[in-house]
């Protein structure tokens, strides 16, 4: 199928801006003109003016190229500005750039592919799905793939994860067009500009060619995408701002377990058996305020290898008077980088050069069996919470009730 031959009837600005900003209920766009190589302008619109961004794309049309910040920004920029990746605060999807010989580029003719259909073929062929938007730029193709319900950036994590989302995505596409001999350009940025369809492409001057919607399809749950890019993405979470060892591709993988949860298919949140069971994470859970730094790291040296940990440290520790997020996330990747792994019982039962016993350690029913903490995770709940208050009759195999109380009960 040719399709460059069957654009659709929504190639305008308006509807390009609905559709990549569709769920967001706050932020800035940012428009770029890109006049020539020296010259250029931004312009920003509130997300709620989106009619004053698609007047301005037509406006700024006929003097060069128009691109769009595909995330939002959440604070005001000066002019000039394109916002900083670490002030997005919504993205609606995965982007790509992809360069074809349609159009005049540095990279040699034969290191690209040939148009937007090769480009979709080379999509499937990495195991993706077919994207939501399909960009013709006049000199190449912008596939975006975007989520059935895509929500607000609220925390650093959040913008992390979705950083590494990219990125994965972008690694599975580089690895495909490399196995051709072609190039693609690293474009996983959250701040990333892309084309506008009801502009112009001026690099093709004096044969200017339009911007234009030439595919739309079905939206994708952003869970649904994670599981496909599973397999890149601990790699792609080196290097990103807020990561460590893999930490937000568990989170993401977390996230992708969602759906299933409530069918009980997917294993539980491997965080909440370790809370529910270990009287010395729920003491530094509940006791923040009071708990020691050498105690505190051994909790990060626990919940930072659960499912969603990293989240889960910063939650837990909010609520120390010394808390900022960068020092966490340095103890963080300490933690996850440690030979010794995780925190050990013992470490904690006996205490050692760094902090004194923990007294909760020596009523715990687990003591005999379990080395670490982390050995709960896999456990339901459920049944961690129950056998902490009973202990099992090996003769009759039956639980025994205890009027045991938990340490963090006495405190």
């Amino acid at each position: 199928m040719n399709m460059m031959l069957f654009p659709t009837d929504s190639n305008s600005s308006l509807n390009f801006l609905r559709e990549i900003f569709r769920g967001a209920d706050a932020g800035t766009v940012v428009l770029w003109l890109k006049v020539n190589k020296t010259e250029s302008e931004t312009y920003t619109f509130p997300v709620a003016d989106l009619d004053g961004a698609a007047t301005k794309i037509a406006e700024l049309a006929l003097r060069g190229d128009v691109y769009v910040g595909r995330g939002l920004q959440g604070v005001a920029l000066a002019a000039g500005e394109r916002g900083k990746e670490t002030s997005v605060v919504f993205v609606g999807g995965l982007f790509a750039d992809i360069d074809t010989r349609e159009g005049p580029h540095t990279t040699p003719a034969a290191e690209l592919p040939a148009d937007a259909d090769e480009a979709l073929k080379l999509i499937a062929e990495a195991k993706l799905p077919p994207p939501t938007l399909l960009i013709s730029t006049g000199g190449g193709c912008h596939p975006h793939w975007l989520y059935s319900s895509p929500t607000m950036i609220l925390t650093p994590e959040e913008r992390a994860a979705e950083k590494v989302l990219s990125k994965a995505l972008q690694k599975r596409l580089r690895d495909t067009f490399k196995a051709h001999g072609y190039v693609l350009d690293g474009t996983a940025d959250l701040t990333r500009v892309c084309k506008a369809p009801g502009s112009l492409n001026h690099k093709t001057a004096p044969d200017l060619k339009p911007v234009r919607l030439i595919h739309q399809g079905e939206r994708y749950d952003r869970a649904e995408l994670a599981a496909i890019l599973a397999p890149d993405l601990a790699m792609a979470a080196r290097g990103v701002p807020g990561t460590g060892k893999g930490s937000v591709a568990e989170m993401i993988r977390a996230e992708a377990t969602k759906a299933h949860l409530a069918s009980g298919k997917a294993k539980p949140d491997e965080f909440a058996p370790v809370l529910a069971a270990c009287a010395f994470i729920q003491h530094c859970d509940t006791a923040v305020e009071k708990v020691s730094e050498p105690w505190w790291y051994k909790m990060v040296g626990v919940v930072a290898r659960t499912v969603n940990g990293r989240r889960w440290v910063h939650e837990m520790s909010k609520r120390h008077p010394g808390y900022t997020f960068e020092e966490t996330e340095t103890k963080i990747d300490q933690a996850l980088a440690a030979t010794t792994g995780p925190t050990l019982c013992r470490t904690v039962a006996e205490g050692d050069s760094t902090s004194p016993p923990f007294e909760g350690c020596a009523r715990c029913p687990f003591r005999a069996s379990i080395r670490t903490p982390l050995a709960l995770a896999n456990q339901a709940r459920a049944m961690t919470a129950i056998q902490q208050g009973v202990v099992f009759v090996v003769k009759g195999r039956s639980y025994l009730r205890t009027a045991r109380r938990m340490y963090a009960e006495q405190r």
